[in-house]
Formats: structure tokens, C-alpha cells, sequence
């Protein structure tokens, strides 16, 4: 085990937006939790800290990874020019089957829709700042699913993610259950 869990820690968003919303933090209380992350914590790419935490390497101070679920495209308005704004890493997970449309998993429990990104805008997110992880196909829950229907999944969204935005997915993001939680490391993010 890691010597240190405490020491390791992933936040884990969906959105960002203007005022209170479905699945968002607002922008305003977004900038606050950076400005209390950057005081306390070294904010490094989601690979770094699970290789921290793998290897059990120790390190200078506590880390912190931050991540985002689904690509929203608020991300992309919101989220974004924040961490470029303060040079801070993040991890986006992407749902490919998905890119482009809208959150209709959520739309199916009677919540709002929101916009997705596209592959064009992925594309433009600094890969220096922003990794990619993939995040299924279909955005289904593992728990329904067979471990053959899991594998597939796993090889065809990191197969999209990497063919559509040219860059290597760096992450899964575990979807067992109603809320994804886990991340398993599958390369190296690359840097092109």
C-alpha cells in the first residue's frame, strides 16, 4: 500500500458554470478550491500521481490530481481558461461514443442536457496542460455490463479518443457503478 494516501489525492469534477447547476460547480467557487489546492497541495497530470502512488516514490509534499468526467462542453468555456489562466494540469475523461452530442445518460434520469465537446475542440486543449482519458463508448455502467463487454469498451473508446484527437488516452475511468470512481493508468501520456 501507499505509505502516504493522504497524501495522494484526485478531485474529481463534471462541470463548470456561470451559477448553480446540475452537476457543476460554480466558476467562482471552482477558482476558490484551486486557490486552496495550489496552497497546500503540488497539482500534477492524473499518470504522474498514480505513478507516484504505484511505485510508492516519495515526494516532496502532498499531491493532488485533478480530473473531469464526460468532456462537458462548459470544460471547454469555464474550466479551461482557468487552469491555462494558473498552469495547472488536468485530466479530461471523454466519453467517445458520445463526442459532440449531449449527456444523454443524465437526460434519461430527468436531468438537464448539457453539450459535449467535440473532437475538434479536444483537439485544441494544450496537451502540455490537459491529458485524455477514455471513459467508455457508451457511457454505460460497468456493473451491467460482462467482462467481454468491458474489454470492449475499454479498446474501442481508447482507440476513438486516440484516433480522433491524435493523442494517446492516458486513463480509464471506471464506470462501475452509478458514479465513476477508480482510475487504472494505461500509457504514458504523449506530449505531441
Amino acid at each position: 500500500p501507499d505509505p502516504n494516501p493522504a497524501q495522494r489525492v484526485i478531485l474529481m469534477y463534471h462541470g463548470v458554470a456561470e451559477w448553480p447547476s446540475f452537476n457543476c460547480v460554480t466558476v467562482g467557487r471552482f477558482r476558490e478550491q484551486l486557490a486552496y489546492v495550489r496552497a497546500h497541495y503540488q497539482v500534477v497530470p492524473l499518470t504522474e500521481l498514480i505513478g507516484h502512488v504505484l511505485t510508492r516514490n516519495a515526494t516532496d509534499g502532498p499531491l493532488v490530481a485533478l480530473t473531469f468526467d464526460d468532456a462537458y462542453r462548459n470544460f471547454l468555456t469555464l474550466a479551461y481558461p482557468v487552469l491555462s489562466e494558473l498552469k495547472l494540469p488536468a485530466g479530461l475523461a471523454i466519453p467517445t461514443g458520445h463526442v459532440g452530442g449531449v449527456n444523454q445518460w443524465d437526460i434519461d434520469r430527468g436531468h438537464p442536457a448539457l453539450k459535449l465537446m467535440s473532437w475538434l475542440e479536444l483537439r485544441e486543449l494544450d496537451p502540455f496542460l490537459i491529458e485524455f482519458g477514455s471513459h467508455s463508448v457508451t457511457h454505460r455502467s460497468f456493473g451491467t455490463l460482462s467482462p467481454a463487454e468491458i474489454r470492449e469498451e475499454a479498446r474501442r473508446s481508447k482507440e476513438a479518443a486516440c484516433s480522433s484527437t491524435f493523442r494517446r488516452a492516458s486513463r480509464w475511468r471506471d464506470r462501475s457503478g452509478s458514479s465513476s470512481r477508480g482510475a487504472l493508468p494505461t500509457s504514458s501520456p504523449s506530449r505531441t
